[in-house]
């Protein structure tokens, strides 16, 4: 997946975790969910816009990330 991931600043595992509970609501994986998360660029609002449209999850993260991160999940 591209982008960064987050340092290992506290405020950002809040970050991170409030994304990825978003994502697990929006209907994604948890581990996948948390994998996601931590990458700081990648456009969060805009895949649960995705997801909230009813696109699914594996085309909704790779519309919005390219590089085929649903792929990897378990």
């Amino acid at each position: 997946m591209a982008g960064s991931e987050s340092s290992g600043d506290p405020g950002a595992d809040r970050v991170i975790r409030w994304r990825a509970q978003r994502l697990v609501a929006a209907g994604v994986q948890p581990a996948l969910a948390s994998r996601v998360a931590r990458v700081c660029d990648f456009d969060l609002h805009a895949v649960l816009d995705l997801l909230d449209r009813g696109c699914p999850v594996d085309l909704a993260l790779r519309i919005i990330d390219p590089t085929d991160m649903a792929a990897e999940s378990p």
